[in-house]
């Protein structure tokens, strides 16, 4: 786990092979460019047209069923299909919309009835005026001299029709009428068969054109490659005879770059220095680059600081096992990633595997399957070790993960600083929060001994001046440097609190794997109590329980495990294992396949 080393390199070639050159730089795809100073994105109307690609591809990929994927071995007329692929699916889009406004106009019409409407002349200039009434109106009309007649009832309204030249006055009908239109129940109904045999010959049409998704996918790729190639070349700089162009390079990687001096280019190296802000370019060994996804999901570590990946992995596996706290559950979520599988991805396969492993062990550990505990003599009841209903056992061990967590963090912070007398600093919130933990045992009378109250103190009192003196070791030359420096010594005391408070947040653990497990024993005996007092049909309504139950409660399970083992990884151990944010590592590349 570590932070791949950068070079700054100049590359340096002829003008007239400029354009050769940075096409080179970018298929070899090893290089992050370095923006000119005042330097912007290029605004061109490529941004449209793959706005467009974006949208057909993604409309495309959004179909129930595809085809299998066409990779043309001659150019085709991507426009054309974008544009042939856009217009199905603004006529998708309309004929749903009429299909919804049908279905709206057929339920309204529904409860007076199929009927057509007589010429105005049958009717001797007389009309056909509809009211829909709340049921709780008894008699609605009952002074009414027109002819009126309810047609139909529901468990909400009554429908009647009124028969006048001219609507009547509020005075005779205090109601709004209805407006119902002027077509019958059946003609609704077959437009609305129209509309939805024209929607399923757009459907089929989608598929049909699924087969291009790779074409745009490749027209996606190639619009990025010339935007980018475009951008570099803009980038750079030069005179009438060479150009120039920055960038970082990983120090493994430029042995690389020997093909471009086929094209008459040269290149200057230095180090990064801790003047130099490079991006920043994980790597790691699997499964624990699968940790780099989840740093990245909430800041990406500055360059100069560590990579916590490994840890990050293994401690959020663990902490979403703890709240899951169900050996059954664990396997459950192992059955719905397995037809995932291939679209997750190598590393979020390997996260998923390491969740599911970590959940059924300490499910066996906790001796929890679905709720249910295993009798002591039988194998799973040997194997449990831990009782989660042991408030004061899972408090402890809760606040001991804290703890270990934390340590973990200024621990790895110490090793990466191990160089420099910064190296104190974390030793010293190493000695505060070892210290503190000592005298919380022996608070609680876990610990007794006058050495042990001797070593808790002296590990608090010389961590605090660790803190205090090198939390920002800047050399005191005067009597500025030496206030500035004492100043973020007693900063870094003031953090004393949050790391306590940080510490108590691990209690989270405990209580959110109880509440799981309490639910989960709750339907469990909710199910027996149904099947016992109903006998027969109780059964049925057992099953219910259980289903709508456990599946209710797996679902918070997991988003609970999922948030709250980020949160305790990326807020509390990140911000006292990683110091400053970086920005990613971009590689120049081509992204179309040749």
């Amino acid at each position: 786990m570590s932070i791949a080393a950068q070079m700054r390199m100049t590359l340096l070639g002829p003008l007239d092979q400029k354009a050769a050159i940075v096409e080179a730089l970018q298929r070899l795809g090893v290089a992050h460019l370095i923006a000119p100073p005042g330097a912007h994105p290029e605004v061109t109307g490529t941004a449209a047209g793959v706005r467009r690609l974006r949208q057909a591809r993604d409309y495309l990929q959004g179909a129930t069923h595809r085809r299998r994927l066409f990779r043309p071995r001659q150019p085709v007329d991507i426009e054309a299909l974008v544009e042939r692929v856009l217009a199905n699916r603004r006529a998708r889009g309309e004929v749903i919309d009429r299909i919804e406004a049908l279905k709206q106009h057929y339920r309204a019409l529904r409860p007076w009835g199929d009927f057509h409407y007589p010429a105005l002349s049958e009717l001797d200039g007389y009309r056909l005026w509809f009211y829909r009434l709340p049921l709780h109106e008894v008699d609605p009309f009952k002074d009414l001299r027109l002819p009126w007649a309810r047609v139909s009832t529901d468990h909400r309204y009554q429908y009647l029709i009124v028969i006048a030249e001219d609507e009547a006055a509020l005075q005779e009908i205090p109601f709004p009428r209805s407006h119902t239109g002027g077509q019958s129940l059946s003609q609704v109904r077959e437009q609305l068969d129209i509309q939805e045999a024209r929607l399923e010959e757009i459907e089929i049409e989608r598929v049909t054109l699924t087969r291009w998704i790779y074409s745009f996918d490749q027209g996606l790729a190639a619009l990025a490659d010339s935007t980018d190639l475009r951008e570099a070349l803009d980038w750079c700089e030069g005179d009438r005879e060479f150009f120039s162009l920055r960038c970082w390079v990983p120090a493994d990687r430029v042995e690389q770059l020997q093909p471009l001096r086929d094209l008459g280019a040269a290149w200057s190296l230095e180090p990064a220095t801790g003047a130099d802000n490079p991006p920043t370019l994980l790597r790691n060994r699997r499964p624990f680059d699968s940790g780099s996804d989840l740093i990245g999901f909430f800041q990406v570590p500055g360059y100069h600081s560590l990579d916590a990946s490994a840890a990050m992995f293994l401690s959020f596996s663990l902490f979403f096992a703890v709240i899951l706290a169900d050996a059954g559950y664990a396997a459950v979520v192992g059955v719905v990633l397995w037809p995932l599988r291939q679209r997750l991805g190598r590393r979020l396969r390997q996260l998923g595997v390491a969740m599911v492993a970590a959940g059924i062990g300490y499910g066996v550990l906790v001796g929890s399957y679905f709720g249910l505990t295993p009798a002591p003599q039988s194998l799973p009841g040997q194997l449990r070790v831990l009782d989660i209903n042991d408030f004061d056992s899972m408090i402890k061990l809760s606040i001991t993960v804290g703890v270990s967590h934390l340590l973990l963090a200024h621990c790895m912070r110490l090793w990466h600083l191990r160089s420099s007398l910064a190296a104190l600093g974390p030793l010293g919130w190493m000695l505060v929060i070892s210290g503190g933990f000592l005298a919380w045992w022996i608070y609680i009378g876990a610990v007794t001994g006058e050495a042990a109250v001797t070593a808790a103190t002296a590990a608090v009192v010389f961590g605090a001046l660790g803190i205090l003196l090198f939390s920002n070791p800047v050399a005191v030359t005067d009597w500025r440097t030496l206030l500035q420096r004492l100043g973020a010594g007693f900063t870094g005391l003031y953090g004393i609190s949050r790391a306590f408070s940080d510490i108590l947040s691990y209690i989270r653990l405990f209580a959110l794997g109880l509440a799981s497990a309490s639910l989960a024993v709750t339907f469990n005996q909710l199910a027996a109590t149904a099947q016992q007092t109903w006998p027969g049909y109780g059964l049925l309504l057992a099953f219910l329980v259980l289903l709508i139950g456990h599946g209710l409660n797996f679902i918070l399970a997991i988003m609970g495990g999922v948030i709250h083992s980020l949160r305790l990884n990326l807020l509390e151990f990140n911000n006292w294992a990683v110091e400053g944010e970086g920005y990613p590592f971009r590689f120049f590349n081509k992204r179309e396949e040749s």
